[in-house]
């Protein structure tokens, strides 16, 4: 059938350009929606990075002031909003560490580690929280991996400060032979820092290595040649070596230079009495060798007289008395085999001391104990 035009009636088709423009049209809209939503996205995420930074340094500011609660919200709060961020997780896990809210600073710090082994202030806190729970094995065990581990910056902290933070540990803990071996890796690093340097050099005479500790502060000296500190550090390395002559020229020198030091003060009287006293010295005559040998055992005496004894002990005091009141001739093999007797009479005498039997404060008290420490060695 046809219209009244005499056209006939049949379906209206797309062409194909017409197609493509449409098309065209909806994928430009898709695109530009996709753009606008990331877009949006974008946005979205710079304002959440911004506040939880923004929480962050609150947080920061709180902790510094010491409202340590506050402080805990607010990085609770900057690691919610960034989850990704480790440097807000570990921030929130010290606060809450110095509130002694250990399982859940526990918490964060294990997923950290669990994701990042080598993280060297996560190691370190771990560390810390293993040291307030008694786990000293373990707590060492983390700041070996934070000495080698991985430290970003900006999260504070570094691979030398937490070899150190071990360090005063062994110090407290008397652990000599661990204390030197994490000092010897550091002996030969370039540290610019002088008063760093002498730190260093007193604790290799804390862990019993005093030619090392000399070297540290003749390398002071070499950039600071009247720097009393690391003079009056010689002289005491030079009294753990037993060289007493050379300890009361050093502290000598550095009591010059800092009279109102009593430390080093005390130390000089300690290098003198030591050296009066010592009757290995070399160069001593027979006849002073035999004096000091018969006042270190006379000295020896008067320390356990001051202490309850057992029975053995109070024995050989009765034997030291008896030795002590026999006669000596001037020969010389009797004076050198007298000396030789004294000597051990005295040690087998320290060697009995009562385990609360202290020694005097008294300078010639002091000397006496480290000559008997040395001679036992």
């Amino acid at each position: 059938m046809s219209d009244p035009a005499g056209r006939e009636n049949r379906p209206v088709t797309a062409t194909h350009a017409e197609f493509l423009v449409t098309f065209g049209i909806i994928m430009a809209l898709i695109v530009f929606f996709l753009g606008f939503d990331a877009f949006l996205a974008r946005i979205d995420r710079a304002e959440a990075n911004s506040r939880a930074a923004r929480a962050y340094e609150d947080g920061k500011r709180l902790a510094a002031a010491g409202e340590l609660d506050d402080a805990s919200d607010r990085f609770r709060a900057a690691t919610w909003m960034r989850r990704d961020n480790t440097t807000y997780s570990l921030a929130l896990a010290q606060s809450l560490l110095a509130q002694e809210r250990s399982p859940e600073a526990s918490r964060i710090l294990d997923r950290i580690l669990q994701q990042d082994p080598t993280n060297g202030r996560a190691n370190v806190l771990m560390a810390r929280d293993l040291l307030a729970e008694g786990r000293v094995e373990e707590a060492k065990a983390h700041y070996r991996r934070a000495v080698y581990g991985r430290w970003q910056e900006g999260e504070g902290g570094s691979s030398l400060d937490a070899r150190f933070e071990l360090i005063e540990f062994l110090v407290r803990t008397d652990a000599r032979e661990e204390l030197l071996a994490e000092l010897l890796p550091i002996e030969d690093q370039s540290i610019e820092d002088l008063d760093l340097r002498k730190h260093i050099g007193r604790l290799f005479l804390l862990a019993g290595s005093p030619e090392r500790a000399a070297d540290v502060f003749r390398q002071v000296m070499q950039q600071r040649p009247r720097d009393a500190e690391a003079i009056g550090g010689l002289g005491e390395a030079a009294l753990a070596l037993g060289n007493y002559s050379r300890a009361e020229g050093n502290l000598a020198q550095a009591a010059r230079l800092a009279p109102g030091d009593s430390t080093v003060a005390d130390r000089l009287d300690l290098a003198r009495a030591l050296r009066a006293l010592d009757p290995l010295m070399r160069g001593l005559r027979l006849s002073e060798r035999y004096d000091r040998s018969r006042r270190v055992l006379l000295g020896t005496e008067q320390v356990l007289g001051r202490c309850a004894l057992d029975s053995a002990a109070a024995r050989v005091v009765a034997v030291a008395d008896s030795l002590l009141r026999l006669p000596v001739s001037r020969d010389a093999t009797e004076m050198d085999d007298a000396a030789e007797m004294y000597l051990s009479v005295a040690q087998r005498l320290w060697a009995m001391r009562p385990a609360g039997c202290r020694v005097g404060l008294a300078a010639e008290d002091r000397a006496l104990s480290l000559l008997q420490d040395r001679l036992a060695r």
